[in-house]
């Protein structure tokens, strides 16, 4: 997820030359959201520019700070720094910007601060945005956007589950923020499935190309008919099989420990799991499973919790020393 203090790390990293291909993406998608974040690391770049020592007639560092200060209530000068090396001169420089930057972002840009937001209680909702992109929002959910959404910013935010009908833009990337993943369409129709009791969000792609990604570098492109499982804990992307039976179970496990879990698995997919190791009976694991095939069912399960299964001739076996939790 987007923070103020990741930001400000990418943008150092950014502007010192060391941010990573996914990082930089993630920085443009974040700059293209609002006129405010654009605003504000053009105020990042002209700071370093200026600490670096290079020339930057369009900023006065003291008299920005002054200004900022009187603003906010609250005093100081800025102070000339030389740091050692590129990277610890851009954190230093963002200390200033935080003063600077996050001010005049706060303070002189305060428009299109409130989001706009759907939520749903017991019933799903139809919702056409501006682009004419069309989103059923789950019962349950909710979903919020920037009001400058179509004009400069297509990032949504999802809490729950939502089916959407993305009309395609190449100028403006549509991006669904699902906490800790993001969803990017390249000109599609896909499901979102996820549940704040649950460490998985599925990914179902019915149309055309979504690319999965998250801020720790694990990215996945799913084509149409294929799915996806993103396990939180271990921040991890499991590309799911397509189901090939006609009937598979819906099952919720609460704080569920391993020895109960695989007891409802053998008995809803009449199957044998077995266990190599006692140690991880009392493993304990929350999660959903909604008629997903056995070998997706326990490639989460074994991801989540930091083991391994391989199939037997009589059935499954679950591997390892210890588990995650």
């Amino acid at each position: 997820m987007t923070t103020k203090e990741n930001i400000d790390e990418l943008i150092g990293k950014f502007l010192s030359g060391e941010a990573s291909p996914e990082e930089a993406m993630l920085l443009e998608d974040w700059k293209e959201e609002s006129a405010g974040n654009l605003q504000y690391f053009e105020d990042c770049k002209k700071v370093f520019e200026a600490a670096a020592g290079i020339q930057s007639p369009d900023i006065d560092v003291q008299s920005a700070w002054e200004k900022v200060s009187t603003e906010a209530g609250i005093g100081g000068k800025v102070k000339q720094l030389y740091p050692k090396t590129k990277y610890l001169s851009i954190a230093a420089m963002l200390l200033l910007v935080v003063g600077i930057a996050f001010a005049f972002l706060y303070y002189f840009n305060s428009t299109d601060v409130t989001p706009i937001s759907y939520k749903t209680a017991n019933e799903a909702r139809s919702i056409t945005l501006a682009d004419q992109s069309a989103i059923t929002l789950a019962p349950n959910s909710e979903l919020s956007f920037s009001q400058a959404y179509g004009k400069t910013t297509r990032t949504l935010r999802l809490k729950g589950a939502a089916y959407f009908e993305v009309k395609h833009n190449e100028g403006i990337p549509f991006i669904v923020d699902a906490g800790d993943v993001y969803i990017k369409d390249v000109g599609t129709k896909f499901d979102i499935r996820m549940s704040k009791d649950t460490d998985t969000v599925y990914v179902r792609v019915d149309e055309g190309i979504v690319l999965l990604f998250d801020s720790a570098g694990s990215e996945l492109t799913i084509k149409a008919s294929e799915k996806a499982v993103y396990v939180r804990s271990t921040k991890k992307i499991v590309k799911a099989e397509e189901a090939q039976e006609v009937k598979l179970p819906v099952l919720n496990f609460a704080n569920a420990e391993l020895a109960d879990v695989v007891a409802a698995l053998e008995k809803e997919y009449g199957i044998k799991i077995r266990i190599e190791n006692m140690d991880l009976y009392t493993c304990r694991i929350t999660t959903q499973f909604n008629k997903e095939p056995i070998e997706t069912v326990l490639a989460i399960i074994t991801e989540t919790l930091g083991v391994t299964y391989i199939k037997t001739p009589t059935g499954y076996l679950i591997k390892g020393n210890k588990c995650n939790n």
